[in-house]
């Protein structure tokens, strides 16, 4: 396709637009930016810089798009404050010192080709469409209808999975809890991994680590702090035996879960099942077919 140029006012250059999603424009400086970027992170890199740079950013606009159409707002008020975020919880400063050299003090340019993709990246899956209402609430109604069971009908969670088609694929698992080490599966009577829902997104590379250490963080979040939660909310209130009375929202899933008692060693014994949450891919390209976007230059 034909490159579309504009002219840009107050200078005597044009501004060549490679690409468009809705009313958004990623220009040639902003691709020369990412793949500035792309250099530091990945200086062995031997794939097509450009091609990876232009899409990670046409995938970043598109997903701020996404959060924008369904009333997550997306401002620069939003990416100043993702980029103080940034700046405080760096795991590599001396990288992210390198990056905003780039930019040379363009702040604009630096909240549109660093700060956005590295926001929309970190919050569309894990703090938007994991907690949406709207978008759980299929798989919400599914595990309070298991749960509703469980507490009713007062059978295990293997009779109640037997008895039923639509939970042929359930596992039960066991894990305990503690408020020194958290949540930690008992992999010899449980099915389960880290990673449990196969709905998680794959981040396509190159990405840039500011992103991935937070995905991590979400990965492998059953710290002591998340264990304390679990005994002042959980265990205190539930009976030894007994299931506990609320569906609970463990991120990538949901979980129904029944309080064993306490063990010799004062950790708290838990067994449930782990219901689905909605497809991710499924909603991720229902929401994409509802945005223009225009390669005007490759």
């Amino acid at each position: 396709m034909v490159a579309l140029f504009m002219f840009n006012v107050g200078c005597t250059r044009s501004v060549q637009v490679l690409a468009t999603v809705e009313n958004s424009q990623i220009t040639q400086d902003d691709v020369t930016f990412k793949e500035k970027i792309l250099k530091i992170y990945y200086p062995e890199y031997a794939g097509d810089l450009h091609q990876a740079a232009l899409q990670q950013l046409v995938n970043a606009n598109i997903d701020a798009q996404i959060l924008k159409n369904n009333g997550h707002e997306m401002n620069d008020e939003v990416l100043k404050k993702e980029a103080a975020r940034i700046k405080q919880s760096s795991q590599k400063p001396e990288m992210l010192s390198q990056i905003q050299k780039i930019f040379e003090g363009d702040e604009a340019s630096y909240l549109k080709n660093y700060v956005l993709p590295v926001y929309v990246e970190r919050v569309i899956f894990y703090e938007f469409f994991l907690h949406d209402k709207k978008i759980q609430a299929d798989s919400l109604a599914a595990a309070e209808e298991f749960l509703k069971l469980m507490l009713t009908q007062k059978k295990s969670f293997e009779k109640i999975i037997k008895r039923k088609s639509e939970y042929k694929n359930l596992k039960v698992f066991h894990f305990t809890v503690s408020a020194s080490d958290g949540i930690v599966l008992d992999a010899s009577k449980s099915p389960l991994q880290n990673k449990i829902n196969p709905n998680v997104p794959v981040v396509n590379s190159p990405t840039n680590s500011e992103t991935s250490s937070v995905v991590n963080q979400f990965l492998n979040q059953h710290d002591s702090e998340e264990g304390l939660i679990w005994v002042n909310h959980i265990v205190m209130k539930t009976k030894p035996g007994s299931v506990f009375d609320q569906v609970i929202d463990q991120n990538e899933i949901w979980w129904v879960v029944q309080y064993l008692g306490p063990d010799k060693n004062k950790k708290y014994r838990f067994k449930g099942v782990a219901l689905p949450k909605a497809d991710y891919t499924k909603w991720l390209n229902t929401e994409k077919q509802k945005i223009k976007a225009v390669y005007n230059h490759y």
